[in-house]
């Protein structure tokens, strides 16, 4: 990243930060000096065009501080913890479509313990590739996006160096030649959505349950499954034209976990009509 795409992604957050809320805040900002002090060992005295404490509304915060972290080649987007115990994710590369821009970053953990198969594996599950592309912002409409991207991979990273394999649920595909996937699922995961078509199925309805199969995670699990479903997107993916496609609440389809994974099982995904007919011709 050169120094003018590291001064035009400063630009780009700081002009973001009333379009972000409530999904994210900025926090904190660093961005009156040259040099980065106060922050931590590895990044102290380093050229930097600007550091944010970013919190998501899960509570979940990082850094992303803009850095010239290695002097003969360009600026960095570095991730650090909230606490700066030190970088979790260093991004350099930046590539150029004719379209758009990407950072591309490699999951390749090194850790001593004979374990890195197996990271390699829970990242690979979760991220669908060890190559991860992260669009680049060039107008503060997209910083979300960018943001649920980071926010996915720092995330997806823990998890695999720690060797959860559970955890977290499938998130968004990050590799290059799969943005339809990546705008796919953060369109399920878009809250405020979300939240409205669970309020007004309920409403309807009197409760929620699996659009396909009926299934009720009340009605079995008792309290801990109360007002508990999976969002799916129905948009088919050939009508996804770009990221701005604001999703609609009757986009959102109310799924069982096993009917959610089923859909997503192949490429390209399966209907929900399709779901409800392998279950009609299985039972």
């Amino acid at each position: 990243m050169t120094i003018q795409e590291a001064k035009n992604l400063r630009k780009t957050i700081l002009e973001s930060s009333t379009l972000l809320q409530p999904s994210y805040v900025i926090e904190k900002k660093l961005t009156d000096g040259e040099r980065i002090s106060n922050f931590h060992d590895w990044a102290n005295g380093k050229l930097y065009e600007g550091a944010f404490l970013i919190r998501n509304d899960y509570g979940e915060a990082y850094w992303l501080v803009l850095i010239k972290w290695n002097l003969k080649i360009g600026y960095y987007l570095v991730v650090f913890p909230e606490k700066k115990s030190g970088p979790m994710i260093e991004i350099r590369n930046l590539e150029n479509t004719s379209a758009s821009k990407f950072f591309t970053w490699r999951y390749k953990p090194s850790k001593r313990d004979k374990n890195n198969e197996e990271r390699k594996r829970i990242f690979e599950k979760y991220s669908l590739d060890l190559n991860v592309s992260i669009s680049f912002p060039e107008k503060s409409y997209e910083v979300q996006a960018f943001l649920d991207e980071l926010f996915s991979l720092a995330e997806i990273r823990i998890k695999a160096d720690a060797l959860i394999a559970n955890e977290p649920e499938i998130r968004e595909g990050f590799p290059e030649g799969k943005r339809i996937e990546r705008l796919h699922y953060r369109r399920e995961r878009n809250p405020k959505v979300v939240r409205l078509a669970k309020k007004n199925f309920k409403e309807k309805n009197g409760r929620l349950f699996c659009q396909i199969c009926g299934f009720d995670f009340q009605q079995v699990y008792g309290k801990v499954g109360e007002d508990y479903i999976e969002a799916h997107h129905t948009l088919p993916l050939s009508e996804i034209e770009n990221e701005q496609t604001q999703t609609q609440i009757e986009d959102i389809a109310l799924l069982c976990s096993n009917c959610h994974k089923m859909i997503h099982r192949k490429r390209p995904w399966l209907t929900m009509i399709e779901i409800k007919n392998l279950i009609a011709n299985h039972k």
